[in-house]
């Protein structure tokens, strides 16, 4: 900040309060939240275990003197995830004490400051969540190895080919945890689609036998797709004469799939994927789809301790704002993800 003193930034000469330089919608969160989908739930990890197989291949019609086949199948398997773990740093300075005193005990500095410090703590913690639940800052994709410390991602549980929940996924084994294919083949997550209603019909088709309600999607696209879909909506709405019209829409409806657009898809000032992810196409249904926060870990913030105290120390008071949690997918051929529809 050009004055670390809030006390005066907030004064009548600077209009009294702090404008936000930006908003952050998260409509995937929103929909789990809406949906019942964000648990605050402990334990040493995220297990669950799937019905993977019918026994529909071992029905047999058979004449009288047909002797009767038998034979058993492999039906259940175990998904499982670690814990990831995510911390942002909250410190100030003596500098930022001597501007902003006024506190008592632990936080030797004005209760505004340390509000204002927070906020931006858990406003950071936010947009790391965007970052993970997109891919976009995470240099091993799937999200597998012990290299890779983010949450998992869309594109980690709906890319086929890639190790998800420790079920190795590939065209022609594990087909039942792959996200859902348009072609059925398994290695068109990266196909080129064009933006249009077609499209998103196409998408659809391949998740409807795995929903119950169509309460339960919702298809998620960067702004520019959103627009071309909205742009083909448009043009089949009638207009009505009248002295008040009303133009544009935030969210739509395809085949009665709700269809939203998530701006972090291309904010470039927070996204440095954008180039990419802008392209990015999503349905989930969102009764498989499940934002485990551990509660000893749930947007935590201990108090302030000034690091004077540790050996070669500093000046300052420092703390974090601790998570752990996975964003976790029991059933991904419930939904579907395309990286280029442009």
């Amino acid at each position: 900040m050009a004055d670390t003193n809030l006390t005066a930034l907030i004064r009548e000469l600077w209009l009294r309060s702090l404008r936000p330089s930006f908003l952050l919608r998260m409509p995937v969160i929103a929909k789990l939240l809406d949906r019942g989908r964000v648990s605050w739930e402990g334990g040493t990890k995220i297990k669950f275990t799937v019905d993977k197989a019918e026994m529909d291949s071992l029905a047999q019609s058979y004449g009288v003197n047909d002797a009767l086949s038998s034979g058993t199948k492999t039906m259940l398997d175990t998904p499982e995830f670690e814990w990831r773990f995510t911390q942002v740093p909250l410190e100030y300075t003596v500098k930022d004490m001597v501007a902003n005193g006024g506190g008592e005990g632990t936080r030797p500095v004005g209760e505004d400051f340390v509000k204002f410090l927070t906020r931006k703590g858990q406003r950071a913690t936010r947009l790391k969540m965007l970052s993970m639940m997109w891919a976009t800052g995470s240099s091993d994709r799937d999200g597998s190895t012990a290299t890779d410390d983010n949450w998992h991602s869309i594109p980690d549980a709906l890319t086929h080919d890639i190790t998800y929940g420790g079920i190795t996924r590939a065209t022609t084994s594990n087909a039942w945890f792959q996200g859902a294919s348009i072609a059925q083949d398994w290695a068109d997550w990266d196909t080129n689609l064009p933006p249009s209603i077609d499209s998103v019909q196409q998408c659809i088709d391949a998740i409807r036998m795995y929903s119950e309600t169509d309460d339960d999607l919702l298809a998620v696209c960067g702004n520019s797709v959103f627009r071309r879909l909205k742009a083909q909506i448009q043009a089949q709405v009638l207009y009505r004469p009248g002295s008040l019209q009303k133009y544009g829409h935030q969210s739509m409806y395809i085949d009665n799939v709700e269809v939203v657009a998530d701006p972090w898809l291309e904010a470039r000032q927070f996204n440095s994927a954008y180039a990419t992810t802008k392209k990015y196409f999503t349905i989930l249904n969102t009764k498989w789809w499940h934002y485990r926060i551990h509660p000893q870990r749930a947007f935590e913030i201990p108090d302030f301790q000034w690091q004077g105290n540790f050996p070669n120390g500093r000046d300052k008071w420092l703390t974090r704002v601790l998570m752990a949690g996975n964003l976790v997918c029991e059933q991904p051929a419930g939904s579907i993800f395309k990286s280029d529809m442009w």
